[in-house]
């Protein structure tokens, strides 16, 4: 009798208070602070006064929209936090699309797919399938198997409008180079590796300063790109004038730009940016997840502390939560293979608008439509991973 209730009162509430959706906070610049969460957003905080409760609201609806493995205990924990008004009204229209997507899916029997791709693509295929439900019967057939990328993060994953690296730039540029003005208040730093990316960038935005780092005095060259190489020379020079004098050398950084876009992989970059943070302290630098790809511990992340990177903040959750991890580029390539299982799924119910939230990204899901990231620009920071690490 309870349920059927719980199921009444759910429908009412309906009827009055529409739909909302997830995805609608666009390039929200996260801080990993619960406020900045999306999904807390739909919390009634002033039903939830600890901090721990909202957590556990806000874990709950996160595995709800994921439709990874759903059981009937998930959804019951959802409908309970309803009942006790812990959600906003306005969001519970799109609770109950996705509650009962979860059960077609689990109604689903075995799905059948082949994939066509590299034997360590196949192989997280293979062990990702396994927290999926319902299950999958994966096949890899050279001849009529669906064919994905061997570079993950260069792959759209058959489903999705574009790669996963495609619309981490997509965002950058967006964000930096919102007018023409914006240009010139940006700089690129960059290694020869990502040349052709560099040669797209001065086509679209030719006013933009472009360094390439070519020597390994990563010093000498932030104190050229900042000018302080001609400040230190003339305290040099003043200072020899008279040895007896002790003169304090306060290097004035030339700041004619706002930001910077950094193009270097991991092993540059965890010696390069912390300089350059040394001189700008409030200076935002920007950079794709490739600069993070060999970061084997969530701990060193810390040489890019408040680096702004699009990613999703559930990624880093998820990592943060395990024990030992190989490298950042082993957990993308396996969070994106759980994107691509989780498209294959809701392909199967033909079902539109719906909110998702894949391992990579928000988005909203519909069946004919391929689907488009709602990336947001994650701020790196370790304030609540260093408890769990």
């Amino acid at each position: 009798m309870k349920d059927s209730l719980t199921f009444i009162s759910l429908i009412l509430i309906l009827i009055i208070s529409g739909c909302t959706s997830i995805s609608s906070y666009k390039n929200v610049v996260l801080n990993n602070d619960e406020n900045q969460s999306t999904l807390s957003r739909m919390l009634n905080k002033k039903e939830l006064a600890a901090k721990v409760d909202r957590d556990k609201v806000v874990n709950d609806l996160e595995k709800l929209f994921t439709y990874k493995n759903v059981k009937k205990s998930d959804i019951d924990d959802v409908l309970s936090h309803i009942e006790n008004n812990y959600i906003k009204k306005e969001f519970i229209g799109n609770i109950s699309k996705t509650i009962q997507t979860n059960k077609k899916i689990n109604a689903l029997e075995s799905i059948n797919v082949s994939y066509i791709t590299s034997k360590k693509n196949k192989e997280y295929i293979i062990e990702s399938s396994f927290e999926h439900s319902p299950s999958f019967n994966i096949s890899f057939e050279e001849n009529n198997g669906k064919r994905v990328k061997n570079n993950l993060l260069q792959s759209n994953l058959i489903s999705f409008c574009k790669t996963f690296l495609d619309d981490q730039k997509g965002l950058i540029e967006t964000s930096l180079f919102s007018n023409k003005l914006s240009e010139k208040d940006v700089i690129v730093i960059y290694m020869a590796q990502f040349k052709n990316t560099v040669d797209i960038l001065k086509e679209r935005y030719p006013d933009t300063n472009y360094l390439q780092i070519d020597s390994n005095n990563y010093e000498r060259f932030a104190e050229q790109t900042l000018n302080i190489d001609s400040s230190t020379k003339r305290f040099n020079s003043i200072q020899s004038l008279d040895r007896n004098i002790k003169l304090e050398n306060n290097p004035r950084v030339k700041k004619d730009f706002d930001k910077i876009y950094f193009l270097l992989d991991y092993d540059l970059g965890k010696f390069l940016v912390p300089i350059f943070r040394s001189y700008l302290i409030d200076t935002d630098f920007y950079s794709t997840s490739e600069i993070i790809l060999n970061v084997s511990n969530i701990k060193e992340l810390n040489d890019f502390e408040g680096m702004l990177i699009p990613s999703h903040q559930y990624f880093f959750k998820q990592i943060s939560n395990k024990k030992e991890i190989l490298n950042f580029n082993d957990e993308y390539n396996k969070a994106l293979i759980n994107d691509l299982l989780t498209a294959e799924k809701l392909k199967r119910l033909n079902v539109n608008a719906l909110d998702v939230i894949f391992e990579t990204s928000p988005a909203v899901f519909n069946s004919s439509e391929c689907i488009k990231r709602d990336l947001t620009l994650w701020r790196v920071t370790l304030n609540n991973f260093t408890d769990r690490s």
